[in-house]
C-alpha cells in the first residue's frame, strides 16, 4: 500500500528503485556481488541488490517484477516499457 512516483524509460534495460522507498513494507533486499549500473549521464553506479518479482499496480494492472536498487534522485522507481 505504497504510493511512488515512477518513472516509465523507453531507454532503460531494468527496473531500478530507490532502496529506501521500501522502508516500512516486508520486501527484502537480495545481495547479487557488485554490479555497476551505467546511467543516463554516464555515471557508474553501484547496485546495491535486487528486489525479486517486486508486486505492483498501475491504476488496476497488476505486476511483478525484479527491481534493481539503486540511489535514485528525482523518482522512487525507472520502469523499463519491454
Amino acid at each position: 500500500g505504497v504510493t511512488l512516483l515512477a518513472l516509465l524509460d523507453l531507454g532503460s534495460t531494468h527496473n531500478f528503485i530507490f532502496k529506501e522507498a521500501v522502508w516500512g513494507t516486508s520486501l527484502q533486499l537480495e545481495c547479487r556481488g557488485t554490479m555497476k549500473v551505467i546511467v543516463a549521464d554516464g555515471e557508474h553506479i553501484t547496485c546495491l541488490g535486487v528486489f525479486c518479482r517486486t508486486p505492483f499496480s498501475i491504476t488496476s494492472e497488476a505486476f511483478k517484477v525484479d527491481l534493481l536498487a539503486l540511489p535514485l534522485a528525482s523518482y522512487n522507481v525507472v520502469l523499463d516499457t519491454h
